[in-house]
């Protein structure tokens, strides 16, 4: 499927645009939407903000959102270089988004204001190697559309004068004077519209593959030459009308019905028979299948007349009963199963010559091929993809959710949970064992440095010393002599205060690095604790609580606004099949009421021969 609006091929330089890209060209145009808004929120489309515009008018072309997608377009388009920042279109830009603005208004049936818009494309000339300079396919497009509205309102000479600008050989003009003859018949100028649907099916014939208009015209055609009674040429109009196409029934009932007005019932009974043996769901067929009889009557065979009304009276029955169930399942079913759009991609919104048929909605083909019963369709199942959409919207709140109450639990376990606390009672510890250290260091540097920064095993022998010394003034006092303990005692200090001075460099050092590496835990110790402390400061409230909050009142908002408006578009759509099934229903209810009389008619007029002829026997014996 092509895309309802494609744009020039570029080079992407911004990941959020290339990823809008990805989603539009798999169709998925909810979260096109959703990427192209997010990152025109954040700024992250500095390279690509004219196209990104464009996407997003697209993808409301593409959903229906005709005041949104006008909306953009309308800004692009008024858009001046003046300022520096303001997303300024080129001149191809400009004719494609007047082009597609103008197609919307045109499809709303503002007529005169689609016509002004369409106006605005610049003229642009192309050309090509065996190809002479001629208008872009954009204009011609844009001049057809032009000609086409102008015919709608009646207009048929400044109709004619702007499709001059359209090339001669181009696919439109067919088109044109199809629609010309149709606006014609209209009028019930049958001769000039007899004159433009052969003008139509003649420039056909230099385009093949498109022998469907050639049909439609054929037939139009037909039609035409038989409201002027000129029944002749109607015959060769619907005889040239291939068998295979999509109007043939019509052209077949219309043939039988130009022989039949010529009393040629022989000649009639070929198309009508071929016709008869097509689904009765078909009005030419329902029609034809009292035509048929009728003209076997014309022929004097009323057996075969009479067969032919009686099957006629009971398919009429057959059908009657089976739309009498299609209305009961039109009032009873979801309307998704219905119409076939469970799972139904979105390439179906710009496809609207190929409306979702099945067996349910077989007997409203008529009805469903109309634009506005497919604009309600398209609506029915854009309000489903919405509804869906808004489901899924509704998970990703719930998963939203669940995150930021696991975030704020995480920050209620650092508060009451003791972690910030833990941080601190360390960093308590920590700032006095420092300042132990550093009052040991002045200690030492004041009064005895060497004995003072004695550690291991020196520690523990000054240690032993002291209690020695304490162990003899002891002694002493009880009377004792222990001069000469005390001598080893003092040559023994001295040793060891020899070896403390030796060691006193070291030591030295050894403290200084330990309180430099007590001061940097210190450091990062505090840094945590700030840091802590203003995450738990700015984290006591949940930031996205309140945003969260509003989400889902917007989605519960949202989920009411859909499930209403779902309601009534399926109730309109409901109400506009069993209505068509109804006027159906009523129609081949009057064709059972004429193909019984006629059958109540034959019989009575073969019961009048039956009587009559004994009575004409009796009186031919009398008279011999």
């Amino acid at each position: 499927m092509s895309a309802p609006f494609s744009l020039q091929a570029e080079t992407v330089k911004d990941l959020r645009y290339g990823v809008a890209l990805y989603h539009f060209y798999q169709e998925d145009y909810f979260n096109a939407l959703l990427e192209l808004i997010s990152a025109q929120q954040l700024q992250a489309l500095p390279n690509h903000q004219t196209n990104a515009e464009l996407l997003k008018g697209g993808i409301s072309l593409s959903y229906g959102l005709d005041k949104q997608a006008e909306a953009i377009f309308s800004r692009l388009l008024s858009a001046k270089p003046a300022h520096a920042d303001t997303i300024v279109l080129d001149e191809q830009q400009k004719n494609k988004a007047w082009f597609y603005l103008g197609k919307l208004v045109y499809q709303q049936g503002d007529y005169p204001r689609a016509i002004k818009l369409l106006d605005y494309i610049s003229q642009q000339k192309t050309s090509g190697f065996f190809t002479r300079d001629q208008p872009s396919s954009l204009q011609i497009q844009a001049q057809y559309l032009q000609a086409t509205m102008l015919l709608a309102q009646g207009d048929v000479a400044q109709s004619r004068q702007t499709m001059l600008a359209v090339p001669e050989l181009s696919i439109y003009w067919p088109y044109y004077y199809f629609n010309l003859g149709s606006a014609y018949a209209a009028q019930q100028q049958w001769s000039k519209a007899s004159e433009a649907f052969e003008q139509a099916q003649r420039l056909m014939l230099g385009h093949e593959g498109e022998q469907a208009l050639r049909d439609k015209a054929n037939t139009a055609a037909g039609y035409a030459y038989m409201a002027q009674q000129n029944y002749p040429k109607a015959v060769v109009a619907f005889r040239r009308v291939s068998l295979n196409s999509l109007v043939v029934d019509k052209a077949l009932l219309g043939y039988g019905l130009a022989e039949s007005e010529r009393e040629n019932y022989q000649q009639a009974l070929a198309p009508w028979q071929a016709l008869r043996k097509q689904s009765l769901l078909l009005p030419a067929v329902q029609e034809v299948m009292l035509a048929l009889p009728y003209a076997y009557e014309q022929l004097g065979g009323l057996t075969e007349a009479l067969q032919e009304y009686q099957q006629a009276a009971q398919s009429y029955q057959q059908e009657i009963n089976k739309l009498s169930e299609a209305i009961t399942l039109f009032s009873e079913q979801p309307l998704g199963q219905l119409f076939s759009l469970t799972g139904l991609n979105q390439s179906w919104l710009s496809k609207r010559e190929l409306p979702p048929i099945d067996n349910n909605t077989i007997y409203i083909t008529h009805l469903i091929a109309k634009h506005s019963f497919q604009a309600k369709l398209r609506d029915y199942y854009d309000l489903t993809v919405l509804q869906k959409n808004v489901l899924e919207m509704s998970a990703r709140h719930e998963n939203l959710l669940a995150v930021d109450n696991e975030q704020q639990h995480y920050w209620q376990q650092l508060t009451e949970g003791g972690q910030l606390r833990k941080y601190q009672n360390q960093y308590q510890q920590l700032l006095q064992l420092r300042k132990t250290l550093a009052e040991k260091l002045q200690q030492a540097e004041a009064a005895d440095p060497a004995r003072s920064l004695a550690q291991g095993d020196d520690f523990e022998l000054w240690r032993r010393v002291d209690q020695a010394y304490g162990r003899i003034a002891q002694l002493s006092q009880q009377g004792q002599n222990l001069n000469t303990e005390q001598a080893l005692l003092s040559r023994y200090e001295d040793i060891l205060l020899w070896r403390s001075e030796e060691r006193y460099a070291d030591n030295h050092w050894q403290l200084n690095k330990a309180i430099a590496a007590l001061d940097t835990h210190l450091a990062v110790t505090q840094n945590t604790i700030e840091h802590l402390q203003a995450a738990v400061n700015g984290k006591s409230q949940s930031l996205f609580q309140f945003r969260l909050q509003q989400l889902q009142q917007r989605l519960v908002q949202q989920h009411v606004q859909i499930d209403k408006q779902l309601a009534k578009t399926s109730e309109t759509i409901r109400i506009s099949a069993i209505n068509e099934l109804t006027q159906q229903k009523q129609q081949l209810q009057k064709y059972l009421a004429r193909a019984t009389l006629a059958v109540a008619r034959l019989y009575d007029l073969g019961s009048y021969q039956q009587a009559s002829q004994p009575a004409a026997q009796q009186s031919g014996v009398g008279d011999e």
